[in-house]
């Protein structure tokens, strides 16, 4: 996919609706929020179908935002991997054809990787568009702007994101990195979406992941969301929550797609 000549664009602090998506590892959330940030549409959640490429996210884009059939000023989308400046610089599941764990296909890869993304839904669309880590989407919705705040989501791997102050710092993708349990931070959450993970084990882990990050970021306020989050035993939730740890609810990823604009430089 190759960007098309940059068309005029409004102005995309003015006032209006935004379509906000959440693409994930296995699925797309999306909903359309006033300029409040109030959900003004249901929330569509559909399965994402492999192989899924920058033509594919872009379809699905307009297929959201036709459904949910409410004026679009400008659009927020959230997806996994290394995005800066609306570049993807990297994404884990889409350049693999079978999904996440299946092997990369150079062609997939060669698409996403260093993919504008961001003048790529700007010249479809004619709407603002802003690209980001998924994480960070999360984060905004939810953070409150004072002292130091880490969010977590547990989905097909782990997603991070980290406020300061109410500044959202520039990702870095921790999830790569080697974890103290065996393979990658990604590998250890990500075990739940195989059948035969133990629960009990899992949450374990989950619990002590947590535990290996706290050097890494010494947060005062600690979120935890992603579709994977409602898998922990109640013992771990419990143990996370004695710690100071706040659950999300499973829209944050496309509810924080108003106050993105606003704490994503």
């Amino acid at each position: 996919m190759t960007a098309g000549s940059h068309k005029p664009l409004p102005n995309p602090n003015s006032t209006g609706n935004t379509l906000s998506l959440d693409f994930g590892g296995s699925s797309v959330k999306s909903v359309v929020l006033s300029a409040e940030g109030s959900p003004l549409s249901e929330y569509c959640i559909e399965e994402i179908r492999y192989p899924f490429s920058p033509d594919d996210m872009l379809a699905k884009i307009d297929e959201h935002a036709q459904s949910h059939r409410f004026p679009v000023f400008r659009v927020t989308v959230g997806m996994p991997g290394i995005v800066r400046d609306g570049v993807v610089i990297h994404t884990p599941h889409y350049i693999r054809p079978a999904g996440p764990g299946s092997p990369v296909d150079a062609d997939l890869a060669s698409q996403w990787n260093h993919c504008d993304m961001k003048s790529a839904i700007e010249d479809a669309t004619s709407w603002p568009a802003l690209v980001v880590n998924d994480a960070l989407v999360a984060a905004a919705a939810v953070i409150e702007g004072a002292g130091s705040e880490l969010v977590l989501t547990f989905g097909t791997g782990l997603g991070i994101a980290f406020a300061v102050n109410g500044r959202i710092t520039e990702h870095i993708e921790i999830s790569h990195a080697p974890s103290p349990l065996g393979g990658t931070f990604d590998d250890v959450v990500g075990a739940i979406n195989d059948p035969a993970t133990d629960v009990q084990e899992w949450s374990l882990q989950i619990c002590a992941v947590v535990d290996a990050l706290w050097p890494m970021y010494r947060w005062d306020r600690l979120y935890i969301g992603g579709g994977n989050s409602m898998q922990l035993s109640d013992t771990a939730r419990e143990s996370l929550t004695d710690h100071g740890a706040t659950f999300l609810d499973y829209e944050a990823g496309a509810r924080g797609g108003v106050r993105a604009w606003q704490f994503i430089p």
